[in-house]
């Protein structure tokens, strides 16, 4: 029995139940688990946004629908006239700034930056880029009567004589579920490098500080190795290098 005003002994660290040596065997299993979780916690993210990212393009093709159920089934191009301008050059005339009405309210003048969130993917550094159409991360196909017609927005055929870019129908686009309309890019469209008849690949640059994207006009392999796509019948899916390709141009 201890008496009134006798000290106890300090305590040990065995009277806390473990040694030096088993705290630091704790400690190392703590640090591997943490080595093993945060890559797992990484790819969750990632993952995260990548669904972020297939959100907000269907977003977007809700809004194509809606641009088409008021111009008489046509939808937006990549862009509707040579400049990408109206006649004063006091709006734009690009996809993302005709259907932004449909998300809230209003036909944005000039300037990307200023376009609703849901026009941007999640994973895309907008201050990086001085390029302005390269801030949204979301592009629309500019080949969309592919394999019929193997032109593009940017090319004469497609021209009309006063600057307008040809309108298409939804219903003019065949192969509607195999198709894209919108998907992840490094600008405001999609269009691969033509190669051949039957051959062609996604453009590739050598980055830069100032413009550290690799893809000219996509973005094949942004969430985990696959990036996003939205068809024409307004399912969407995450798709290959290879399988994007194939979403755009039928070999």
């Amino acid at each position: 029995m201890v008496q009134p005003n006798q000290m106890s002994p300090a305590p040990s660290v065995r009277d806390f139940g473990f040694t030096l040596i088993e705290l630091l065997v704790v400690i190392s299993i703590i640090a591997l688990l943490v080595s093993i979780l945060l890559p797992a916690l990484a790819s969750a993210r990632k993952n995260a946004q990548a669904i972020a990212c297939l959100s907000n393009q269907r977003q977007l093709f809700l809004a194509q629908r809606m641009y088409a159920d008021t111009h008489s089934g046509y939808f937006a191009q990549a862009k509707m006239t040579t400049d990408g301008y109206n006649d004063d050059h006091s709006r734009r005339s690009i996809w993302s700034f005709l259907t932004s009405e449909y998300i809230d309210g209003s036909h944005h003048s000039l300037y990307y930056a200023d376009l609703p969130e849901v026009y941007r993917c999640p994973t895309w550094p907008r201050a990086w880029y001085e390029l302005d159409h390269s801030r949204m991360g979301i592009g629309m196909n500019a080949t969309p009567m592919r394999p019929d017609d193997t032109s593009s927005i940017f090319s004469s055929s497609w021209k009309n004589a006063d600057g307008t870019i040809k309108a298409f129908r939804f219903d003019e686009v065949d192969r509607q579920t195999e198709k894209m309309m919108i998907a992840d890019s490094s600008t405001y469209f999609i269009m691969p490098k033509y190669i051949s008849s039957s051959v062609f690949e996604w453009e590739i640059k050598t980055p830069t500080s100032a413009s550290p994207h690799t893809y000219v006009s996509s973005g094949p392999e942004r969430h985990l190795g696959t990036a996003n796509y939205v068809m024409f019948d307004g399912h969407g899916k995450r798709l290959t290098y290879e399988e994007a390709i194939y979403a755009i141009v039928f070999k």
